[in-house]
């Protein structure tokens, strides 16, 4: 009864991980009462919920993780009480104790998601009792361990010892990544309340986990293939042993989709392997095939993830139209889809702007001219959307979505900025768009590290791009030529600084890159009066001169020393400000990388 359970509910998420969900809702329909039929559809609809980022889809999986929860709970304390043991290798009760737990770290997940104080409350508890089960689980049975080997006087085990060793290690490998990524002003929190991930400790687990052909060896598969196509390649402390693990990636993607044939979601995972590559065309040719996506939130992946690649290969027309039809199946957030949008459009004008400025040729000037006008009347539109939109839509669930933040400040900074510019020059109209400042495309790209996977040729461009705002250029013909930020405005430099400074690193420039790095660290730590300022940067330029420190000094012990010094100084920034959960994440891997 128990045994069958199980494989049903292995049969069920094999049909949803290959894109099969009616398959998959047929066999969970079958449910005869043991708890892996819940914890079948808590898996399902919690994956669902964090592909998505949908409000509904959370709190619905939230629900069902609760009723899996409790049906664990009560299944776990018949067993145990009644001494119901399934397995001579674990004690009774032990794989619904796993089942509560996988439940319960699910709920955790979802209820950090909603964002609200009490809903963070509660994961926290959830978390470290996650963690405590699991440790607990881990450290009283040598079979779990990653070290353990086989004896010949070992007994086989069942399909249930099989669920329970793997799914130990699946989820307490997936808890130590998680703590060990989190930000330093949140870590610190959660280091008083006993919750430390060990990201080594983290990795070993998965790895060993991936080995079994069961549903944890698949989910093992993913957050291993999320973790180096993710945290790991926002941090640039990218040590000799980075190589071997992105190799064995693509090794075991291979294999999984060899189960899987028909699952776009290993589609999404291929293209990300290539554009951690730096293979990125290849990566946009695989992720805009065409292919039926039974599930929107793998769809919705699929267009963001093309839409970010677009932005590293500079094909703004593409990203932008790309954003935009995210609003149509996704409704996370629409402002930052309009926004992203507007960006693009902002960084094709800036370009056409910039030949009318430096060409002769009558031909060039005429298209440039054309352009111009085309993409900032698209820009005006984009932004004018976004404000509407910013306006509209104030939460997600009960606060404010961090981006969203930072895209309220960034229009209501560029709008003083126009009246301003408009002040001093007599009252003269000035487009909004023209009171934008340093490149707000470089900074998305910045802060999910495109730099990285640029090749040298898209590394000059930008390059180039960002050296253009240094420029002072008059107006064209009444095609008013953006007019630049103050120079008083120190973040506007430190923001042009750390983005030249990080590009310049990626060319191997590191001599340019420490004087622009030494020309921000002079300006100290500014003290932001005006919450309008890109607060960002500061941290940003400290965590920049750790890595040059890294590998200027040969990236050897000494250097790592030197780095950790800078990068300390970036983890100590307490403020809570805005991208401070993506430049967080950077500090942080960089910081596990110099252990």
């Amino acid at each position: 009864h128990e045994i069958h359970g199980l494989e049903e509910a292995f049969e069920a998420l094999d049909a949803f991980l290959d894109d099969n969900m009616v398959h998959a809702t047929e066999v969970l329909k079958r449910d005869n009462g043991v708890v892996y039929y819940q914890l079948a559809r808590t898996v399902i609809v919690f994956l669902q919920a964090i592909l998505g980022f949908q409000h509904e889809d959370i709190r619905k999986a939230s629900e069902v993780a609760s009723m899996a929860e409790k049906t664990a709970n009560r299944q776990y304390s018949l067993a145990h009480k009644g001494k119901l043991a399934t397995s001579v290798h674990f004690d009774p009760g032990t794989e619904y104790n796993l089942a509560f737990c996988e439940a319960h770290l699910m709920n955790a997940v979802l209820l950090l998601l909603s964002e609200s104080v009490l809903g963070s409350m509660k994961a926290l508890y959830k978390l470290q009792h996650s963690f405590r089960i699991l440790h607990d689980m881990y450290q009283s049975n040598p079979r779990i361990q990653v070290d353990y080997v086989p004896t010949e006087d070992d007994e086989p085990g069942n399909l249930i010892d099989e669920y329970t060793i793997s799914g130990v290690r699946v989820c307490f490998g997936i808890l130590h990544i998680i703590l060990s990524s989190i930000p330093p002003n949140v870590s610190r929190v959660l280091q008083l309340i006993g919750l430390h991930g060990d990201r080594q400790t983290g990795l070993d687990l998965l790895w060993k986990a991936s080995e079994s052909p069961n549903i944890h060896g698949t989910m093992a598969v993913f957050a291993l293939l999320q973790y180096f196509c993710g945290p790991a390649q926002v941090c640039d402390i990218d040590s000799k042993i980075m190589k071997d693990p992105l190799a064995h990636c693509e090794e075991i993607l291979e294999q999984t989709k060899k189960r899987f044939n028909n699952g776009a979601l290993w589609d999404l995972q291929t293209a990300r392997l290539h554009s951690v590559h730096g293979r990125i065309q290849e990566a946009i040719d695989i992720l805009q095939q065409p292919r039926t996506v039974q599930l929107t939130q793998i769809e919705y992946l699929l267009i963001f993830e093309k839409s970010l690649d677009c932005l590293y290969l500079h094909k703004y027309e593409l990203s932008a139209n790309s954003f935009l039809s995210l609003i149509k199946i996704n409704s996370w957030s629409h402002a930052l889809y309009a926004y992203a949008a507007a960006i693009c459009m902002i960084e094709l004008y800036r370009e056409a702007c910039a030949v009318l400025t430096r060409s002769d040729d009558p031909e060039a000037v005429a298209e440039a001219k054309t352009n111009a006008a085309k993409y900032k009347k698209l820009a005006m539109s984009h932004l004018e959307k976004t404000d509407n939109l910013i306006h509209q839509k104030k939460s997600f669930m009960q606060r404010g979505i961090p981006f969203e933040g930072y895209i309220s400040r960034k229009l209501t900074k560029w709008k003083q900025r126009a009246q301003l510019m408009s002040k001093e020059r007599g009252g003269m109209i000035i487009d909004l768009v023209d009171a934008v400042g340093v490149s707000p495309v470089n900074e998305i790209v910045y802060v999910w590290n495109g730099y990285k996977r640029m090749s040298k040729s898209d590394l000059d461009r930008t390059l180039s791009n960002l050296n253009r705002e240094i420029e002072v250029v008059n107006s064209q013909e009444g095609i008013y030529q953006y007019p630049r930020y103050s120079t008083e405005e120190i973040d506007e430099t430190l923001v042009l600084n750390v983005l030249r400074a990080a590009v310049l690193r990626n060319l191997g420039n590191l001599d340019e890159c420490k004087k622009l790095l030494d020309e921000a660290l002079i300006l100290e730590k500014i003290q932001y009066k005006d919450k309008l300022r890109d607060e960002w940067a500061y941290p940003a330029t400290l965590y920049e001169m750790g890595i040059y420190k890294w590998i200027e000094g040969g990236k050897t012990r000494e250097s790592a020393v030197a780095a950790k010094k800078y990068i300390d100084k970036a983890a100590e920034y307490k403020h809570d400000y805005h991208l401070s959960s993506r430049v967080g994440l950077r500090i942080q891997t960089a910081l596990e990388s110099l252990k």
